[in-house]
């Protein structure tokens, strides 16, 4: 924008402040009623943008002159209908928000119908995501049961739990909203379910461990057994003579 231009919209917008109406050149800025509009006469927001050449309307947010200066344009597509945020200088928008038709151009964010969509421009549910999710937290690997001085209940005692409240202790109870729809805290439920698995794997090593030891003594006895056998066939030999 030239300093005339500059210096025109100025004194306009000063203008403003005392009259109902005042345009700056044609349709390029209109102050009315408390309202400003772009290519708009007649603006019904607080700030009305609008094109009537076939291109989408929208406008750029820069920042020069610090540590991470950003460019970025906020615009409505005019080929698909749909509300971008994007770099500047180019490439894919980070975030689209569409009315509602199906798209084929994939965004990294993408909002339609009430649902989000990471990487899928077509949500199946109230999130799709289409890729890995990491999520970050003080105790989400449970390997504490591990430590010897983790309190490790006796198998028992897990069992007669499980049995009388229908469902693991570390996973605890499902939750549900007032309308009856399951809640789902999933980094609680990860955790819990991944305490459950070790806390398992736990109580089969103790119980390999105790099944060896009765291996053992059964071959043991399977021995006795077989120096019994040759004692006693030997001992029948010695009386049939």
């Amino acid at each position: 924008m030239n300093k005339g231009l500059t210096r025109k919209i100025t004194l306009s917008l000063l203008f403003a402040l005392a009259t109902a109406s005042v345009n700056v050149g044609a349709e390029v800025l209109t102050v009315k009623n408390d309202k400003v509009g772009i290519n708009q006469p007649d603006p019904t927001y607080i700030l009305h943008i609008r094109r009537d050449d076939g291109k989408g309307a929208g406008f750029r947010v820069e920042t020069e002159n610090a540590p991470a200066p950003g460019n970025w344009y906020f615009q409505q597509n005019h080929v698909n209908g749909a509300f971008l945020i994007t770099p500047f200088n180019g490439g894919s928008a980070p975030l689209k928000v569409f009315q509602g038709s199906e798209e084929q151009i994939a965004g990294t964010l993408v909002l339609r119908n009430g649902r989000v969509g990471i990487k899928t421009n077509s949500p199946k549910g109230a999130l799709d995501v289409n890729g890995a999710i990491v999520q970050r937290g003080t105790s989400l690997h449970p390997d504490y049961v591990f430590e010897p001085s983790y309190d490790l209940e006796p198998i028992e005692e897990h069992a007669a739990y499980m049995f009388e409240h229908k469902h693991l202790p570390a996973v605890g109870a499902g939750q549900y909203s007032e309308d009856g729809t399951t809640v789902l805290d999933l980094g609680e439920r990860s955790q819990g379910t991944l305490e459950e698995l070790e806390k398992a794997h736990i109580y089969i090593a103790q119980l390999n461990e105790t099944l060896n030891k009765v291996v053992e003594r059964l071959d043991a006895k399977d021995d006795q057994i077989t120096v019994l056998t040759a004692q006693l066939e030997t001992l029948k030999a010695d009386l049939e003579e």
